[in-house]
């Protein structure tokens, strides 16, 4: 999963980087600055890859949001586990 997350980080940051949109290599800054490029309708993406480009950040969320459920998870069960925690 984590490379799946990282797999389409770096898909999203090449379709950007055609269009001279660059953003860093952190998947935090792809989060907090794809709303502000999907909104602004100045920087000449076109319609089509818009909305491939929300769909691909949608998906980038959920992979995140699974890996922290699944990371709590694990910790729950290595609290309640007694082999683990010894």
């Amino acid at each position: 999963m984590v490379k799946a997350r990282i797999a389409k980080a770096n898909q999203i940051r090449g379709l950007l980087s055609e269009f001279s949109i660059i953003l860093t290599r952190r998947i935090r800054s792809i989060i907090k600055y794809m709303p502000v490029i999907l909104a602004d309708a100045e920087n000449g993406l076109p319609g089509t890859l818009r909305k491939l480009l929300e769909r691909l950040n949608g998906h980038l969320e959920e992979l995140g949001r699974q890996m922290e459920e699944l990371a709590l998870q694990i910790k729950l069960w290595h609290k309640e586990n007694e082999t683990s925690q010894n």
